[in-house]
């Protein structure tokens, strides 16, 4: 419907310029002279400063309703840091810089769910079923970029390897600036009724039983998942993979994604909340599992990276609908910032760290069951993920359909 076609292009412009830093910012590190266990500093560092950043973003968009522009703003900040990136070629300064990277990233994606939420519900979408439909123009962008753009790389050996990566960090912020343009002009939806002083919203919203509950199962998926996010590039390098294909194993895993979004509403139906969440990170821990031995590339292309359909797209589906169910209307940025900073901000951080001393340590000392290095981390990871997917299928329940909004105590005593 044209209403939509805002919010997909948004989405596109929020996920475009990820391709580039998913798929090249790690090789830059690690082309800098950086081992795995500062690379994981970094990431955790980045994921610290998310576990703050979207709940100042969300609570103040929630107040002010200016969710608009607040992503604009920040948009213009992640421009500005991933492009200064390329002049930090010192940890120090690398830490600097990826911290603030992530100080105006990490908001973006919750607050624009947020705002596609808003107008979704204005048009009588009250659970946040047609969501996929919207969301999935994000991971067409992402494989547009991570497909496209490797060409126009030079991957020949008279090019240094660090200075082949320089035309990421032009495009990264050009794709950005795109979205501060896009944002602008989009007429902000009807905002729900609220009361002017609010104190404790946060606290309101991590007091629901079925959210605590939540964010910490996905806190774990998360601190399984960042070691796939940040080492799966440099992992590819190692079995030898060009810079130009790496984006080509992004992509597969993206395009498996859209294809799930695709038909994602009669999924949920069909499976359910709680379902989706536990094909998601039952999904997760397959891949990591996969990953933690020495693959074929052909074979991570064609068996493991199509796994991303359930391992990202159910999992973030399923959580956006549980959300959707459980947090009151008036709240919905504040939930998302929650989900966003909590379990993908913390729980980013300690997965990140957590992969890379891994890796330092087993490349130095004693393997674990026979893994060193990123095979190791993989594989630490990957029961990280079996034990997310092993408390979900006790503790999580399904929640119930709440097709109107409802009073705030009714969503503290769904439980």
């Amino acid at each position: 419907m044209s209403a939509d076609r805002p919010y997909k292009q948004i989405y596109f412009l929020v996920f475009a310029p990820f391709a580039l830093q998913l798929g090249y910012l790690n090789l830059y590190y690690r082309r800098c002279g950086l081992d795995d266990d500062a690379i994981g500093t970094l990431a955790a560092a980045g994921s610290a400063m998310a576990v703050l950043s979207p709940l100042l973003w969300g609570r103040a968009a929630d107040r002010t309703g200016a969710k608009r522009g607040a992503l604009a703003l920040l948009a213009v900040g992640t421009a500005l840091a991933f492009g200064s990136i390329w002049f930090g070629r010192t940890l120090g300064v690398l830490l600097v810089l990826h911290s603030l990277l992530s100080f105006f990233r990490a908001p973006l994606i919750p607050l624009a769910d947020a705002l596609c939420l808003d107008s979704l519900k204005a048009r009588g979408d009250h659970g946040g079923e047609h969501y996929a439909r919207v969301r999935l123009w994000g991971s067409l962008g992402f494989v547009l970029v991570a497909t496209f753009f490797p060409l126009l790389l030079r991957d020949d050996p008279p090019v240094a390897p660090l200075a082949r990566l320089g035309l990421v960090f032009i495009a990264f912020p050009l794709l950005a600036l795109l979205l501060v343009v896009r944002v602008w002009r989009l007429a902000e939806p009807p905002a729900t009724p609220r009361p002017v002083e609010a104190p404790g919203d946060l606290a309101t919203v991590a007091g629901i039983p079925q959210v605590k509950r939540l964010v910490l199962i996905l806190l774990c998926g998360a601190m399984a998942q960042a070691g796939y996010y940040q080492f799966l590039s440099l992992y590819l390098a190692d079995l030898g993979v060009s810079d130009r294909h790496i984006g080509i194993f992004w992509s597969v895993a993206v395009v498996a994604e859209i294809l799930l979004m695709a038909v994602g509403r009669p999924l949920l139906r069909r499976v359910g909340v709680r379902g989706m969440i536990l094909l998601g990170l039952g999904a997760t821990a397959v891949r990591l599992f996969a990953y933690s031995h020495r693959l074929p590339p052909w074979v991570a292309l064609v068996c493991c990276q199509p796994l991303h359909a359930f391992a990202f797209a159910a999992l973030h589906l399923g959580s956006i609908a549980f959300l959707a169910r459980t947090v009151p209307d008036r709240l919905r940025a504040t939930g998302q910032a929650l989900l966003a900073s909590l379990a993908g901000g913390l729980g980013g951080a300690l997965g990140s760290e957590l992969a890379g001393k891994v890796s330092v340590l087993t490349q130095a000392g004693l393997p674990l069951a026979g893994r060193r290095g990123l095979y190791a981390a993989f594989w630490v990871c990957g029961w990280v993920a079996a034990g997310a997917f092993v408390a979900a299928l006790l503790f999580l329940r399904e929640p119930a359909e709440r097709p109107i909004e409802e009073p705030l105590e009714a969503g503290l005593e769904a439980d």
